[in-house]
């Protein structure tokens, strides 16, 4: 509630009437049988008086010595609350929450770049939809033209950093027609309505589909798949986003993003940098996982370069795209550090702020 969407009128009612202190413990395991994060709000009475900070925060030192375990959590992950709104609870000591505004004062969101961020392909039943490389071999021997409709996805955990490691898993697109393209005809595809007919039940009834069972529920932007773009998993511990030049598809468990400037903002996506400010605004899961939704990464702003002010960062992005394409296990750490250093230097980070950075992810 303190960073998701749902959360906004719950963090306005507390900003605006009584709150004085949040304490956020994060992932120290205060209770044992938690099986949530756990925080702690400090409040007041507006009718008696205000309370210093100053008092609560000795309060704090005395509960919390330097030497307990949790001290640490205590002195990072707190914020004081007559210093926020609705929007979402950026908690951490005052030179962190300083970075995260510098960022957002010099950077502009991606939802306001010239980009399109969607989702992956809903199928509604990934079970009949979503095959192996045993299974697609089978549909096309037993009849040539499945071929067509049987195309390589991609889940979000097949993502890594910029590129890709495709699983060997096809996704059965009947989709449903998009621009001027008409919707698949099952009939055309004998193999495909064998196959799929094993999960007749469960087709007729579920919620995502086409004017048909067989077909996939529509989708607008169907065409972007096949364009260049950047994908991403919708849960991860980390950024990953990488390049895709083949046109895979997604399912739904993984973004895209399509449109231009796309190798300098993967170059910036993937930045020891943005990974830090996006820990600050988006809700976390159990073991450090976040989600990496369309309405959390369309808010992280990225700074605005002429086309050739942004080749310094495409140059270094082909260079590791070139080493994972010749060896998946390639070591770019050089580069990608090289990226960070660009990344550091277009947001005029000071060495105070790029050791914040720095110390949170040690290479």
């Amino acid at each position: 509630w303190m960073r998701s969407d749902y959360g906004k009128k719950t963090r306005g009612f507390f900003a605006k009437n009584c709150p004085r202190l949040l304490l956020d413990f994060s992932s120290f395991k205060v209770f044992d049988s938690a099986a949530v994060d756990t925080n702690v709000l400090l409040l007041r009475d507006p009718g008696r008086g205000n309370v210093q900070e100053q008092l609560l925060a000795t309060a704090i030192n005395d509960d919390f010595k330097a030497g307990d375990d949790i001290a640490e959590y205590v002195a990072r992950n707190h914020v004081w609350l007559s210093r926020v709104d609705d929007d979402a609870w950026s908690i951490g000591e005052s030179a962190e929450i300083n970075l995260k505004q510098k960022i957002e004062k010099v950077g502009v969101p991606l939802k306001e770049w010239d980009v399109s961020i969607n989702f992956g392909v809903k199928t509604g039943l990934n079970e009949a939809f979503v095959i192996d490389d045993r299974t697609r071999d089978a549909l096309v021997s037993s009849d040539q033209a499945s071929a067509a409709v049987l195309k390589r996805v991609l889940r979000g955990r097949d993502i890594k950093r910029y590129q890709v490691a495709w699983a060997g898993l096809w996704i059965v697109d009947t989709h449903n027609g998009y621009s001027d393209v008409p919707p698949v005809n099952i009939d055309d595809y004998p193999a495909i309505k064998l196959h799929l007919d094993q999960f007749s039940l469960r087709l007729d009834t579920r919620e995502d589909q086409g004017i048909t069972p067989y077909n996939l529920r529509s989708c607008a932007y169907y065409a972007e798949f096949g364009r260049d773009k950047i994908v991403w998993g919708d849960i991860a511990s980390e950024n990953r986003f990488s390049y895709d030049r083949e046109g895979m598809l997604c399912e739904a468990s993984a973004f895209m993003m399509t449109g231009q400037s796309l190798k300098f903002l993967c170059a910036v996506l993937n930045s020891k940098l943005v990974r830090r400010y996006f820990s600050a605004i988006a809700p976390a899961l159990g073991k450090g996982g976040l989600r990496w939704k369309k309405t959390y990464v369309e808010r992280i702003p990225v700074p605005q370069l002429a086309k050739g002010k942004q080749k310094p960062f495409v140059k270094i992005v082909d260079a590791i795209l070139a080493a994972k394409a010749a060896d998946p296990k390639a070591d770019t750490s050089e580069q990608e550090a090289k990226i960070d250093e660009l990344v550091y230097t277009l947001y005029g980070l000071t060495k105070k702020e790029i050791n914040i950075v720095e110390k949170a992810y040690p290479s």
